[in-house]
């Protein structure tokens, strides 16, 4: 399920661990993140169901000023 505040993500690879992938996420705010983890996504929820995942770790992180480091 898409969401439209949600304003970016990305998935990659721990290049420590071939197994770990992580996904991170840019949410408009703390407020549209909470109220997206409500919503039922029942294709995800297949996914992950048949996926051989061993583990999982959700971390959020604060950012609270964002500020461009390199622009090409």
């Amino acid at each position: 399920m898409h969401d439209e505040r949600n304003i970016a993500y990305v998935f990659s690879q721990n290049p420590e661990s071939t197994t770990e992938i992580r996904r991170t996420g840019k949410w408009e705010s703390e407020a549209t993140l909470t109220a997206h983890r409500q919503i039922p996504d029942d294709e995800f929820a297949e996914v992950i169901g048949s996926a051989k995942i061993e583990g999982a770790t959700v971390i959020s992180n604060e950012v609270t000023k964002e500020r461009v480091l390199l622009n090409c």
